[in-house]
């Protein structure tokens, strides 16, 4: 019985989300592709692929709590893990753009590149965006 409870409740949060809290979704779903694309550079235990992974945890969070704020902490993390990624990957991005070792990047590295630039910008609209329709109808 108090599983239906739950799941009710869970059912009913989520449709008083509003459309920002779905495109904080597409944002996390953004953040997995860049902690595949890091996992596949094989830098997987680094300080970028963890930070993309607590703003996943933080946007999962922002389901169950009902702090919009949370969401905004999500987005602190991607715009983080992007500049992150670009600090670890600058030797290999210097190679490429004077030519020096090779004379373009690596299909895991425009999907990691790609995955974190993603995650940051749609994040941030995302989090810009009201959470609740309560605030849009306000």
């Amino acid at each position: 019985m108090e599983t239906q409870t739950t799941s009710f409740d869970l059912t009913m949060r989520l449709r008083a989300k509003g459309a920002g809290f779905y495109v904080a979704a597409l944002a996390a779903v953004a953040a997995v592709i860049g902690i595949v694309g890091n996992a596949m550079l094989g830098s997987f235990a680094t300080l970028s692929t963890l930070l993309l992974a607590a703003g996943v945890v933080l946007f999962l969070a922002s389901v169950a709590l009902p702090w919009d704020l949370v969401v905004m902490c999500s987005y602190f993390c991607y715009i983080a893990a992007f500049c992150r990624f670009i600090a670890e990957q600058l030797y290999t991005i210097s190679n490429v753009l004077t030519a020096i070792d090779a004379n373009s990047f690596a299909t895991s590295f425009i999907i990691a590149a790609a995955g974190c630039a993603a995650a940051m910008v749609i994040g941030l609209v995302g989090a810009i965006m009201p959470q609740d329709k309560r605030q849009t109808a306000a």
